[in-house]
């Protein structure tokens, strides 16, 4: 009698098991979460002053967050390799011009680029306020369909508006929050800032603090406090040298935000996940 309930609580692990490890398996098609696209500014101007010759002088960066591809089970997925598209167009999208192809997760926009790009499109030299919208269009090799992530407007002028007050903007203090993938093998986070300047200090930069945890909380945030300091690029790192223990975080981020990360990308995900 004792071999047959041990005989059954073994073919019930079994089962546990196989159910579990099923579970975890890829299971139905790829269900394709698209990037957010996030610009710092909503205003440009392509010249100073009437008199300036077009020259391809910075603007900004137009950032954008990885694409998410998951399994209908809810198992990450393998689309092959991904392309992100900038497109610029009205807010219809109807005739979308293409300012950048790339596998990163940001553009830089110049002023002679952008130019061009307009005159082009609207079929000759602009002298008023204009409004173009920018989404990315994402491709995957196992995806059908392109997916495309959310449009931003953008208010350009060919010249510097007279009204325009030369003040620096106010820049506020953002917390950034991060958490380890299950396949992260980093055991310290550093962040290290460079631009205006280091902000944090030489390599490797300031170490990630635990968020304190809140009642019923097993596992809490690590996180940052990046003061209003611009232009500022981030770079994660794991407190060591070598290109495979850091890669290239933020550029002059405005908000507050939570990002998943894994040894070499990041993921912005929900703060309340």
């Amino acid at each position: 009698m004792k071999n047959l309930k041990h005989f059954g609580l073994i073919i019930l692990a079994i089962t546990f098991f196989a159910c579990e490890n099923y579970e975890r398996k890829p299971q139905g098609n790829i269900v394709p979460t698209a990037s957010v696209l996030k610009i710092a500014q909503n205003s440009v101007w392509l010249k100073d002053s009437v008199n300036e010759v077009f020259v391809n002088k910075f603007l900004m960066r137009i950032n954008w967050t990885e694409a998410r591809f998951t399994c209908e089970n809810g198992v990450p997925a393998e689309a092959g390799a991904v392309q992100y598209i900038l497109e610029m167009d009205t807010a219809d999208f109807s005739s979308p011009v293409v300012l950048a192809t790339t596998e990163k997760l940001f553009a830089d926009l110049f002023s002679g680029f952008l130019h061009e790009k307009i005159v082009n499109w609207y079929g000759g030299e602009i002298d008023t306020t204009k409004y173009i919208s920018f989404r990315v269009k994402i491709i995957a090799e196992k995806l059908s369909e392109p997916i495309f992530s959310n449009s931003l407007a953008l208010k350009v002028d060919n010249v510097k508006p007279e009204d325009e007050i030369a003040v620096t903007p106010e820049i506020p203090e953002i917390t950034v929050k991060i958490r380890k993938a299950a396949e992260c093998a980093w055991e310290n986070i550093y962040v290290y800032a460079w631009g205006a300047e280091e902000i944090y200090g030489g390599w490797p930069g300031q170490m990630l603090i635990a968020e304190e945890l809140q009642e019923g909380q097993e596992s809490g945030w690590l996180y940052f406090v990046l003061p209003g300091i611009r232009p500022v690029n981030l770079i994660l790192n794991k407190g060591t040298g070598g290109e495979d223990n850091q890669f290239d975080f933020l550029y002059n981020p405005t908000e507050n935000g939570c990002y998943e990360i894994t040894n070499s990308t990041f993921t912005e995900v929900d703060c309340e996940e």
